[in-house]
């Protein structure tokens, strides 16, 4: 289903960069933990901005041609 949502867009660095900080988390979770060190990370979704409205407005002309019935 996202590969028809977010067709013609260049998501890999927005998907990559937010699965990395993820898992540099875990990592370090998992060095810094049996020193008594705590790690967290905030995931944050969209700001709502100009460019973002935007992209908005066509998502939703988008999937408005999806058919979902098959």
């Amino acid at each position: 289903m996202g590969s028809l949502c977010f067709k013609d867009h260049a998501w890999v660095s927005y998907n990559t960069s937010k699965s990395a900080v993820l898992q540099m988390a875990r990592s370090m979770a998992c060095e810094l933990g049996p020193l008594g060190i705590r790690v967290n990370t905030l995931s944050p979704g969209y700001i709502y901005t100009k460019s973002v409205a935007l992209l908005l407005r066509n998502h939703l002309r988008w999937t408005s041609n999806i058919d979902l019935t098959d």
